[in-house]
C-alpha cells in the first residue's frame, strides 16, 4: 500500500530520442564512468522489476483479506517472458499465508527466475500491539517499537521461509524505513533494502493519527538517486551499513549536471513546483502506474545514456487487477498500465547495455562492481550462514 504524495503533471515532449536498438545481453561488467561517449558495457544496467504482492485495494480498506489479484502475476509473466525480464515479488503476510497465492508465487519461480522477498505490513504482520494500533491504522513500520518491528519482521521472515527459501531483499511498508531498522534487517540475514523513494516527503501523509503518536510517513527528499549503503543514523545518507539500498529509479525530464540533481530536493517546494510545470526539471519515478507513457521513455532514455548501476520499476500486484486499486478501477486503466510497463521493458530489451536479473542479484553485482562498496555492516551475518 502507498499513500502517494508525489506530484501529479501532464507528460512533455520528447527532447531526446529512445535508444537504438540492440540485441539484449546477459553478460556482466562495470559501470563506465563516462556519462558522454562511453563504449556500451554489457550488462553494465541491471533492470529490477519491484512487486509490492500484497491484498486487493488496501488503499480503500488497509484490512482487506482478499489477494484475487495475485492471480494477475500469471499474465505479468508472459509480459516478462517475451523479453526475459524477472519479476522480484515483495510479498506481505496475507499473501505469503493463502495457498493459492503461494502457488503462483511458485509457478513464477520455476517458469521466470523470480525472486520472493519480504513487505512488512504491520497490520497484516503478528505479533499486535495490545492498543491496536497497529491494526486499526495503516501504521507505518517506523511508527512501530523496534522490539516489535523485529518480531513482525521475524514472523514474515519465517513464514516465507516455510514455502520458499529465505527472503534476502525487502520493502517497508508504505515506503518505510528509518536508519535503526537496518541493523535488524542485517541480522535476519537481508543483504538489500528497497523502501526509499528519494525526492519524495510523506511527512504529511498519516498513517498512525498524530494524537496517537504517529509521525507520519517518511522524507527521502536528500536520499541518494543510486544504490547506495546506507549511514546507521540516517537512512538518507551514505554510510558503513552493509546493507545495499536500491532505491526506486527517479530520473528527470533531461540529462543535469550532478550538483543540479543534487541540489534539487533541497529547493524550496515552489521552486520544485515551478520548474516541474514548466518542464525545466521534471523527476519522472519508474512507476508504469502512474507516470505516462512519453515520461516513463524519456526517463529511460536519460538513465541509459547515463549508464544508470540499477534500474528499478516498481508497481503493486493489485494495480494489475480490474478494481484492484486507485489506478486500475476499469479494464482499460489495467490494459494502460501492462501497455507502459511492455513498452518500458521493450526499451531496456533494446539496449546492449542491459542485463534483467532479480532485485538481490543486482545488489550482489553492485557490490562486486563498485570497489568502495566491498564491505559488510558490523551486524551482517558471514556470507557462509547467508547461503545455508
Amino acid at each position: 500500500m502507498d499513500a502517494d504524495m508525489r506530484p501529479k503533471d501532464s507528460g512533455w515532449e520528447k527532447q531526446v530520442p529512445p535508444p537504438g536498438e540492440g540485441p539484449r545481453t546477459a553478460g556482466h561488467g562495470g559501470e563506465s564512468a563516462s556519462q558522454e561517449a562511453a563504449t556500451p558495457t554489457r550488462g553494465a544496467v541491471q533492470v529490477v522489476l519491484t512487486i509490492d504482492t500484497e491484498p486487493d485495494n488496501a488503499w480503500e480498506n488497509h484490512l482487506n483479506l482478499g489477494v484475487a489479484n495475485v492471480r494477475e502475476l500469471i499474465r505479468l509473466h508472459d509480459l516478462l517472458a517475451k523479453c526475459g525480464a524477472k519479476a522480484t515479488c515483495l510479498a506481505t503476510t496475507r499473501v505469503i499465508e493463502n495457498p493459492e497465492a503461494v502457488d503462483v508465487l511458485r509457478n513464477l519461480l520455476s517458469t521466470g527466475g523470480a525472486e520472493i522477498g519480504a513487505h512488512l505490513h504491520p497490520w497484516e504482520s503478528p505479533p499486535f500491539t495490545e492498543t491496536g494500533v497497529d491494526v486499526c491504522h495503516p501504521c507505518y513500520p517506523h511508527e512501530l517499537s523496534l522490539e516489535i518491528f523485529r518480531r513482525k519482521l521475524e514472523g514474515l521472515t519465517e513464514a516465507i521461509a516455510r514455502n520458499f527459501k529465505a527472503p534476502t531483499c525487502y520493502r517497508g511498508g508504505r515506503w518505510s524505513i528509518v536508519a535503526s531498522h537496518l541493523s535488524v534487517l542485517e541480522q535476519a540475514g537481508f543483504e538489500v533494502d528497497t523502501s526509499v523513494m528519494p525526492l519524495v516527503d510523506w511527512r504529511a501523509t498519516i498513517g498512525v493519527p498524530l494524537d496517537l503518536k504517529g509521525c507520519g510517513g517518511m522524507d527521502y527528499r536528500l536520499a541518494p538517486c543510486h544504490p547506495y549503503h546506507p549511514d546507521y543514523a540516517d537512512i538518507t545518507r551514505e554510510g558503513a551499513a552493509g546493507i545495499v539500498e536500491v532505491p526506486v529509479t527517479v530520473g528527470f525530464s533531461r540529462r543535469l549536471p550532478g550538483f543540479v540533481r543534487s541540489l534539487y530536493g533541497r529547493f524550496p517546494s515552489p521552486l520544485q513546483r515551478v520548474l516541474r510545470r514548466s518542464n525545466v526539471i521534471k523527476p519522472v519515478w519508474a512507476l508504469p502506474t502512474e507516470e505516462t507513457g512519453p515520461a516513463l521513455e524519456q526517463m529511460l532514455s536519460v538513465a541509459l545514456r547515463e549508464q544508470a548501476a540499477i534500474i528499478n520499476i516498481a508497481m503493486h500486484s493489485s494495480e494489475m487487477m480490474v478494481g484492484g486499486s486507485p489506478r486500475s478501477r476499469v479494464a482499460a486503466e489495467v490494459d494502460g498500465i501492462f501497455s507502459r510497463l511492455a513498452s518500458m521493458l521493450s526499451i531496456l530489451a533494446s539496449s546492449p547495455l542491459c542485463q534483467f536479473t532479480t532485485l538481490t542479484d543486482a545488489a550482489r553485482h553492485w557490490r562486486t562492481s563498485n570497489k568502495s562498496s566491498a564491505k559488510l555492516g558490523p551486524y551482517r551475518k558471514s556470507a557462509k550462514s547467508l547461503s545455508q
